[in-house]
């Protein structure tokens, strides 16, 4: 029987030895898997993922991207002194106060019926708003705003040091073709009205980088509607009357619209200091002289 201890005592061995390997391999296992990570590192990105890379990277990148767009989504979920969210489609709008009115700072880029990119291209809607016909400017404006009525904007350009500088004091600092007076108050508010151009009756597309035209709520007895613009040649807040089916951009104000008395004869539109204008001022239209200039600039 003793011929047979040395097998058994052999074969004791070789299974302890058996049993520490695999557990050296187990454990070896347990802290790799530690090390490993299972995520993309934020600093990646997608297009930083080379061809061939694993679907569970890619998969990773993607759950990060996501996750990122959610956050901007929610950032920020109301109101605040600054940003109000359009909770319809998610877009938020920079806000500014102009003497006791709240505005929006950028042109409304809200998709309806009767509603266009300037030509047609998204990319000029993401830049610069939206254009809009009138019936659909009236309707266009989020709960809680609405579109200005015409005396908002005289108090509006009555609030940016009046009619002959009001352009230069609500335009924004750039964008304009030869801006002429777009320095005289910097984009004093923040208001940064852009040169967004227009859209014509016959659904064709003018004058980007030179004008843009706000819409007011209000109707005349002649079924048109005083309208404000801003030119690259004046420094000057035109108050022009259009017809319904051209396409402007909308600035929203902040509040309950005050309530319609009907269509406004011409002689309504009368106000202290206020001048229509037949046509859009051009770099061949005279404004204001040297001296009237000074007095203005005097009074900003």
């Amino acid at each position: 029987m003793h011929k047979f201890i040395p097998a058994i005592v052999f074969l004791w061995l070789l299974a302890l030895a058996t049993l520490i390997a695999c557990s050296s391999a187990k454990n070896m296992s347990l802290d790799s898997s530690a090390v490993i990570p299972t995520t993309v590192p934020e600093s990646h990105s997608s297009a930083a993922i080379p061809d061939g890379a694993c679907a569970a990277c890619t998969a990773d990148t993607a759950s990060i991207e996501q996750s990122r767009s959610e956050q901007r989504r929610s950032m920020p979920e109301s109101d605040s002194a600054d940003f109000f969210r359009d909770f319809r489609d998610g877009q938020v709008y920079k806000i500014v106060t102009v003497g006791n009115q709240v505005w929006m700072a950028r042109n409304l880029n809200y998709e309806m019926a009767g509603s266009y990119c300037y030509k047609n291209n998204a990319s000029n809607c993401m830049r610069y708003g939206r254009l809009y016909t009138w019936n659909a400017a009236m309707n266009a404006c989020p709960d809680g705003w609405h579109l200005p009525t015409y005396d908002e904007l005289v108090s509006l350009i009555e609030n940016a040091s009046g009619q002959f500088l009001a352009g230069g004091v609500l335009k924004s600092k750039g964008g304009w073709k030869k801006c002429r007076h777009c320095d005289i108050a910097d984009d004093m508010y923040g208001f940064s009205a852009l040169p967004t151009g227009v859209m014509n009756e016959d659904g064709s597309f003018d004058k980007i980088f030179e004008y843009v035209f706000l819409w007011s709520a209000t109707e005349t007895e002649s079924n048109q509607i005083p309208y404000m613009g801003f030119a690259n040649v004046s420094s000057v807040a035109m108050l022009l009357l259009g017809n319904k089916n051209k396409g402007f951009s909308v600035r929203c104000v902040k509040g309950t619209p005050s309530k319609s008395e009907g269509p406004l004869k011409m002689n309504d539109l009368d106000r202290p200091g206020i001048k229509f204008y037949d046509l859009p001022l051009t770099a061949n239209t005279p404004t204001l002289n040297d001296e009237e200039m000074k007095i203005w600039l005097d009074e900003l």
